[in-house]
This record gives structure tokens, C-alpha cells and sequence, in this order.
């Protein structure tokens, strides 16, 4: 019809879509001013013999319901030969639309379908029995879920071959004697049988079904194979594809589905009643199953009460609805770790990985003996479990059948069922591989090394081929944490370099084919990400943050919203400890909530007063006269500059601009500042301010940074990694005098740091990574022939305290101090360890100049923070306050 077309009182304006008993117009009531929707019986069904006289009685029927989730309606009227409805008019979009995007959330699936079920009840009472109840059919509004068409979508024409493929991407609605949608009909409606309410609860249970999962409880390719799954198969458990789903509300939807009507509830209004009870009192806490419900339902049931014995899901009560209030959108809980693990959130052991169907949990923790050990906790058991076998187990990531998990450890890349069966080893790897994807057609993508490109090789074994090749030009020295896209051939992955600040054009992810070098730039980010449900999940300045993607386009759209505050994040590695599986379920680590002071302490370690604090201190650099401090300071919005504190007022000043400092060190006379600065390049400053600085060291290189001067400030100890060669990060000295040369002093596959000159210049201290723990070590100087272990049980933070003695920090915190001994003719003596102070909250320490006191850098946690947060749909998590 033509808009402006009246019909009696109504004035049609927009078709809104039509099917096979008519046309949908959105009107208007021209004497009460109100919209209205009017369907149009077409002339080819109203000439069908008694078509248009069944058409007229339903609508009188109908027009007796007045119930507040049923559309309401208004009239019914001929005119020129066309009959039609007029019904109220509803904003929103159907819940076929809604399912689009995934399934529900669980309170909104409960309070949806609690609402359908009363409507259904409402009919029952009157005599009227739906027969086609599916999504399209229910309208999802502001005020709640509104049923549509009772009675009226039955339309008749030739019905399809048996064995005509069916369209899968949208229900089939077959036509003829069997009525209905086929996908949602009862075994006794596909048998021709008259159909009763209990039909009609079928139906709902394969809504509910449906909107629980985001998928059809039953499917086939054909009508005969889609029919034969209805009358004689069982659905998957809803436990397994939706973990969080309350044992009560299983329970519900299996009667829902039971094949004999007899078996199933006989009342919608019991349904509306069990679904209003689980809305009210929480999850899982309904009633068991019947003592008539196979062995099979009673298994699932006791597994969901596990879930609840074990506390998980206690957080997740609060998120169900109380009678007549809103939803609750918080759906959060801690994931308590069993038998006093720990998960590690620091270094490589800081990986979280949510299974791809959200049903568990993979991370890094301690066994017995505390070596790192791959942990998995599926979120239907009370227990988490080590996997055989993985000691040294770092950055796991899941097979996309979630039934094996990749990892790395000792030098290779392996892959573990969860069937007990011992790891098998992929390739082999370098000291600091990187987390990966698992592809569908069996290829495995990571990164073999920090400063490597992006490799691919067979889950089965083979050689690894790289996929992506680093811009140096651009500055980039690594690409890690690649995420596959839906399709299967396209990936995500970041691209970073030196630079630190979360702004920097070098930091950004971009996307690829597994096929091809060619990439597209997604966005400026310094984080990994997720994929999940349309959009992107990623980290920037602790704020865990969502952003639409399309995959087709591969462009970001609108704005990020913000999920959560306070979200772990790894500077060094770029990785922030979250993990996302679609349908909204999300594991994060939140962040420790730590401080860092500046502090004194005396000689036995007793704190005796603070100097500052902030927890963006970061590389510290004492004076030779220990009356001046160089440290690191990090904006997350610019980066790192190089700033000066004056130990005896305190008082800070910079050095350095704009996100261009870092790793400062100071030059023998006290008078300037060594550091990396614009460009990766090295720079030394006055440390007064006066002049410009002067770039000692340009090119390409990739720096860490220096570490220190030798005595005679003609050397400087630097740190760097070389992208070309992925060895990690290797150990130099730089040369200041004529052409600078750069000699190198440790560049194995592991890393290594220098960490200054000896007194007397006759010796190197650097720390090392070869022997599989991080220790500390001495080269002799200049000749770099004699080398010598200095810590034999793990050391680290190492430095000079005087001209003859280290400091370092043991594994359990300990501090203890090494004294060197050279005599003419004998090799180097080491004095044994001596016991400074036992304090695992201190970072570095320098003595002051008198000796008598000492200036450390203390971390320490302001409060306990859940170890690991289970979300079961971070698309319902409130949205933070504007800060």
C-alpha cells in the first residue's frame, strides 16, 4: 500500500515487512493521534475458503487478551475488500534480531522468558495455543519481551520435497498441515497431531534454549535430519555451552523439551513461576531434577552444584532479578585458586587463557616444589588440576576445539592434551618466546623470540616459517600476541617498538592474512586483544576497554567503552592478564593496587623515612657523591622521562621532555646524565641544564638503555636487543673515545643485562638468564676473557656498593652482599654471601654516602585484590564513573 492509504480511521505511513499472512504498515490512529501497526490479509489468502472467516474469529479471540507481553489489539476492519488488523505499535527489535549478536544475558534470558511463559499462560486460559512460537515471533521492547501473531502466522501453500536443503542461516517455516516453524515445533506437531499448550511449551524451552547459548537447540541440514533430531535427539547440555547457566533453569528447559508431552510441565504458568523463583533467589539454587529425569540430567545438575560448592559462582547471585526490579548488570566473581596456588602476575607467568567455549580456565601457577607448572580450572569442577609434565610451562593458549593447549618451555614449543597425555614438543623456540593462536586448519602462529617476527608451523611438528616481517625503518622490534579472526585465514597482532609510550606511532595492531605480508593498521594500541563478539578488548592506561570491529572492513567503529579499571598490565611485555570467549565470559587479573616509595632504612633494615612516593618510579641512578638521584618516571600518556631528586630536600626536577628519558645513568665526575632519548638514540645531558644534549650513539639501533660509565668515563655499559637477530637482550660496551665502537660482551640466545664497571674499571657486573634462572656475573675488563658466577642460587637487581662489593637480592627477597678479593698472580676470590636484610617488598638499594643508612625503592600492596575475576558477560558490567 501507498503511504497516506486510509483504512476506516487509520492512515498507513511505512510498510515494516511482510510474511506469509501479509503486510506489517506502521499507521496512524487519526483520532487519538497514537502509532499503530495494521496487517493486511493479501486478497490470495483472503480468497481461500474459509481462510478469511477463521481470520476474523482468531482476531475476536485475540482481541480478549490484555496482558502487559502480548501486543495488544486494537481492531479489526474491512475495507474495499482488505481485511485487516490494527495492533499496537512497538518500539525495539525481535528477539530473532537480538540473537544476532549472541546469546543473552543470564538475567535477561530468565526475565525475557519468565515474561513469554506468563503470556503463554494468559492464552492457555483463554483457549488460544500459539503453534508458532519462535523468535521472530517475540518482540524484545523497553518494557520487556511483547508475543506476537496468535493464531495468525499460518499461512498455506504446497509444502517442499522431504529432503529439500534447508536455508540454515534463518528457521524454515514449512506451510500446509503441519504448521509452524520447524526448528521450534513439538515431535506431536511434525506427527500432524493436534496440538495443546504443552506444544507450546516446547517451544519456549527451544527459545530459551536459544537465547542461553546464541544457538538452535535442535539442527539439521535437511527437514528429514531436522526433524529426526526433534523427534528422537537431545540437545547439547546447556552446561557445556554456556558453563554460568543455573542448575535450576537446566532443569526448566529440559522438561521444556521433553519428547512426551505428558513428561513435560504441564502449565506455562508453572514455568513463568520456576523461572520467576530463579530470578528471585539467584543462581542455581532451583529445585533438582526430577526423579524421572535421565541419569544423564542428574549428572549435569550435580556438576552445577559442584560449581556452587566450590564458591565460584556466589558472586553471581546478585545478578539475577528480584521480582518487578531491573536486571542487575554486574555479573562478577572471584575465581578463588584451590590449594593455596598462586598465580603469578608478574614477568612471563603473568598468562590467563579462557577456553574458546568459556568453559575454562589455563594459567601458569606453582607446583609442590615451585617451579612454574600449566594449571587448568574448568568452571564446572571444584578442583583445578596441573597438567603432567609442563614444569617451566609459560604463555599457554588454547586449540580451538579447546580439547589441547600450546605452550613453551625449555626452548620449545609444545603442545599438552587435557587427557593426561604428556606434551609433545612443536619446534623449537628461543629465551623469550611469546603467546600464540591456534588456527583451525591446524597451524600454530606465535612469536619464537621478543624480538622476532611472527612464525607458523604445523601443531604436528615442522619447521617454522615467518609470516610478518618487522619495519625496522619504523622502529618496530617485535610483533606478538596474534588473535585469529572469525574466518579463520585473517589475524590480529601487535606491532611495537622501544618506544614506551602507549601513543607512540609505533605501537599498533594490525590485521593480516595467514596467506600474505601484506597488513592493514586497526589501531594504536600497546596491548594484546581479544576478539570476541563483534568487538575488540584491549588495555590502555589499567583500563581494560571494548571497541566494535568490522571484520569485513577491519575498521574500528565508534568509541571504546570502558569494561573495567585497575586490569594487570606487563609494561616489559605489553600484555595486560585478561582473556574473553564469545558470550560475553571474561577472566582478568586485576592489578595489585601497588605503591612505590623512596625510603631510608638503616643498617639492619629498619625503614626510618620516605623520601617520595609514587608508583611510576621506575630506573634508578645514585650520583658518585650519593647526594643526587636519577630515576625514571613514567606518564602513561607521553612515557618516560628522566628526572632528579635532590636526596636531601627531596625536591624533584626534569631533565628530560616529553616521553624522551629512560634508563639514566650518571658519568663518573657527577656532572651529566647518560640516557635513551629521541629516536632510540643514546644521549648524555648536563645534569645542571646547561646546553643541548649531545647524541652519543645514532643509526637503527634497537637500545635499552645504558647502565653505566667506566671510571675513566671512556666506556659505557649498555643493554640492547637486535630485532635481526633475536637473541634477546644481550649485553655491550660503547666505546666513547674516536669512532665509538661497540664491543660486545654477552649475545647468546639468552638475556642478559651489564649492570656497571668495578671501581677500579678491572671488571663487568651483567646478569644472565643462560643457566635457565637469572644470575649474577662478572666479565673482566677490557679483555672480557675471564668470566665468574657470582650468585649460584638465583640473583638479581645487582649493584656496585662500594669499589670491591655487590649487592643482590635471592629469590625468597633476601639481600645479601659479596665481597671481591684480587691478588697478583691468583685468580678472584668471592667472600661467601653475607646477609644484609631479608625484606621481599625492596626493589634496589644503594648505601649513602656515610654508610650509615640506606636508600631502597619499596613496592608494597595496598590492599588484597581477587587473584583472578570471573566475568560471565562483561557486555552487562555497569559502566565505571567519568573520572
Amino acid at each position: 500500500m501507498e503511504p497516506g492509504t486510509q483504512l476506516g480511521p487509520y492512515r498507513v505511513e511505512q510498510l515494516l515487512g511482510e510474511g506469509g499472512m501479509g503486510q506489517v504498515y506502521r499507521g496512524v490512529d487519526t483520532r487519538l493521534g497514537r502509532s499503530v501497526a495494521i496487517k493486511v490479509l493479501p486478497p490470495r489468502l483472503a480468497s481461500h475458503p474459509g481462510l478469511r472467516e477463521r481470520f476474523e474469529r482468531e482476531a475476536r479471540a485475540i482481541s480478549s487478551l490484555s496482558h502487559p507481553h502480548i501486543c495488544t489489539l486494537f481492531d479489526v476492519g474491512l475495507q474495499d475488500g482488505v481485511d485487516y488488523l490494527v495492533m499496537e505499535y512497538l518500539e525495539g527489535e525481535t528477539l530473532a534480531d537480538r540473537l544476532l549478536r549472541g546469546p543473552l544475558p543470564l538475567p535477561d534470558a530468565i526475565r525475557h522468558g519468565r515474561e513469554i511463559a506468563g503470556a503463554l499462560a494468559k492464552a492457555h486460559r483463554q483457549g488460544l495455543v500459539h503453534r508458532d512460537l519462535k523468535p521472530g515471533n517475540v518482540m524484545i521492547t523497553k518494557a520487556g519481551a511483547k508475543l506476537l501473531d496468535f493464531g495468525l502466522a499460518k499461512a498455506f501453500t504446497a509444502p517442499s520435497p522431504a529432503d529439500a536443503p534447508t536455508e540454515l542461516g534463518r528457521p524454515l517455516t514449512e506451510e500446509g498441515t503441519v504448521l509452524g516453524t520447524f526448528q521450534y515445533m513439538s515431535p506431536e506437531q511434525l506427527e500432524g497431531l493436534d496440538a495443546d499448550g504443552r506444544s507450546d511449551l516446547f517451544a519456549l524451552g527451544a527459545v530459551l534454549y536459544e537465547m542461553v547459548t546464541g544457538r538452535r537447540a535442535f539442527e539439521g541440514r535437511t527437514r528429514t535430519s531436522l526433524i529426526a533430531a526433534i523427534v528422537a535427539g537431545e540437545p547439547r547440555p546447556l552446561g557445556e555451552l554456556q558453563p554460568m547457566t543455573p542448575p535450576a533453569l537446566e532443569h526448566v528447559v529440559d522438561r521444556c523439551l521433553r519428547k512426551d508431552p505428558d513428561e513435560r510441565w504441564q502449565s506455562a504458568a508453572d514455568v513463568a513461576e520456576e523461572l520467576r523463583w530463579i530470578g528471585e533467589e539467584g543462581a542455581g539454587r532451583g529445585p533438582a531434577p526430577s526423579a524421572a529425569a535421565p541419569g544423564r540430567r542428574a549428572r549435569r545438575a550435580l556438576a552445577a552444584a559442584g560449581l556452587l560448592a566450590a564458591g565460584l559462582a556466589a558472586g553471581f547471585a546478585a545478578s539475577f532479578l528480584r521480582a518487578g526490579a531491573e536486571p542487575q548488570a554486574l555479573v562478577q566473581s572471584s575465581l578463588v585458586l584451590p590449594n593455596g596456588l598462586e598465580f603469578l602476575p608478574t614477568g612471563e607467568n603473568d598468562r590467563v587463557a579462557l577456553s574458546p567455549d568459556g568453559r575454562a580456565v589455563a594459567f601458569t601457577g606453582r607446583d609442590d616444589a615451585g617451579r612454574p607448572v600449566l594449571w587448568v580450572r574448568r568452571l564446572d569442577e571444584i578442583e583445578a588440576r596441573a597438567l603432567p609434565a609442563t614444569q617451566g610451562a609459560r604463555d599457554p593458549f588454547w586449540a580451538p576445539d579447546g580439547r589441547r593447549l600450546a605452550f613453551f618451555s625449555d626452548g620449545k614449543l609444545r603442545t599438552v592434551g587435557l587427557d593426561g597425555s604428556p606434551p609433545v614438543a612443536v619446534c623449537d623456540v628461543a629465551s623469550n618466546p611469546l603467546a600464540g593462536a591456534w588456527s583451525r586448519d591446524g597451524h600454530l602462529v606465535f612469536s619464537p623470540a621478543s624480538g622476532a617476527a611472527l612464525h607458523r608451523v604445523a601443531a604436528a611438528g615442522g619447521k617454522a616459517t615467518a609470516i610478518t616481517r618487522l619495519d625496522a625503518e619504523a622502529g618496530e622490534t617485535t610483533h606478538r600476541w596474534p588473535r585469529l579472526l572469525p574466518d579463520g585465514r585473517s589475524y590480529l597482532y601487535l606491532a611495537g617498538g622501544h618506544e614506551l609510550a602507549q601513543s607512540s606511532e609505533v605501537n599498533a595492531l594490525y590485521a593480516a592474512r595467514l596467506d600474505s605480508t601484506e597488513r592493514k593498521l586497526v589501531l594504536r594500541v600497546r596491548s594484546n586483544v581479544d576478539y570476541v563478539d563483534g568487538h575488540l578488548l584491549f588495555v590502555r592506561n589499567g583500563a581494560l576497554l571494548a571497541q566494535r570491529l568490522d571484520p569485513a572492513r577491519l575498521e574500528v567503529e565508534g568509541e571504546p567503552i570502558e569494561v573495567a579499571r585497575n586490569v594487570h598490565y606487563n609494561a616489559n611485555s605489553f600484555y595486560s592478564a585478561f582473556s574473553a570467549a564469545p558470550g560475553g565470559a571474561l577472566v582478568y587479573a586485576p592489578a595489585d593496587a601497588r605503591s612505590r616509595q623512596l625510603v631510608w632504612l638503616d643498617t639492619s633494615g629498619r625503614q626510618t623515612g620516605v623520601l617520595g612516593s609514587a608508583d611510576t618510579y621506575r630506573v634508578l641512578s645514585l650520583s658518585p657523591d650519593r647526594g643526587t638521584l636519577a630515576l625514571e618516571i613514567e606518564d602513561p600518556s607521553t612515557g618516560y622521562d628522566v628526572w632528579l631528586m635532590e636526596l636531601a630536600s627531596g625536591r624533584l626536577r626534569r631533565l628530560t621532555l616529553r616521553g624522551s628519558g629512560s634508563f639514566p645513568a650518571w658519568s663518573p665526575d657527577g656532572r651529566r646524565v647518560a640516557y635513551v632519548g629521541e629516536g632510540n638514540g643514546l644521549y648524555v645531558e648536563d645534569a645542571g641544564g646547561q646546553g643541548e644534549p649531545e647524541k652519543l650513539w645514532g643509526g637503527n639501533e634497537r637500545w635499552g638503555g645504558p647502565t653505566g660509565w667506566s671510571p675513566d668515563g671512556r666506556h659505557l655499559a649498555v643493554w640492547r636487543f637486535d630485532p635481526a637477530t633475536a637473541t634477546g637482550y644481550d649485553a655491550f660496551v660503547l666505546s666513547l673515545e674516536g669512532a665509538r665502537a661497540l664491543v660486545p660482551v654477552a649475545t647468546t640466545e639468552a638475556a642478559e643485562f651489564p649492570l656497571g664497571f668495578s671501581g677500579d674499571g678491572r671488571w663487568l657486573l651483567y646478569e644472565s638468564d643462560a643457566s635457565g634462572r637469572n644470575e649474577v656475573y662478572l666479565a673482566s675488563f677490557p679483555d672480557l676473557r675471564r668470566r665468574v658466577q657470582v650468585s649460584l642460587a638465583g640473583g638479581a637487581a645487582a649493584s656496585w656498593s662500594g669499589p670491591r662489593e655487590i649487592w643482590y637480592r635471592l629469590p625468597d627477597g633476601t639481600w645479601v652482599a659479596v665481597g671481591l678479593e684480587e691478588r697478583v698472580g691468583m685468580p678472584l676470590q668471592l667472600s661467601p654471601p653475607r646477609v644484609l636484610l631479608r625484606d621481599p617488598e625492596l626493589l634496589w638499594l644503594e648505601p649513602s654516602a656515610e654508610g650509615d643508612r640506606i636508600l631502597a625503592l619499596r613496592e608494597r600492596a595496598e590492599e588484597a585484590v581477587p587473584q583472578i575475576v570471573l566475568v560471565n558477560d562483561w557486555r552487562r558490567l555497569p559502566r565505571p564513573a567519568a573520572r
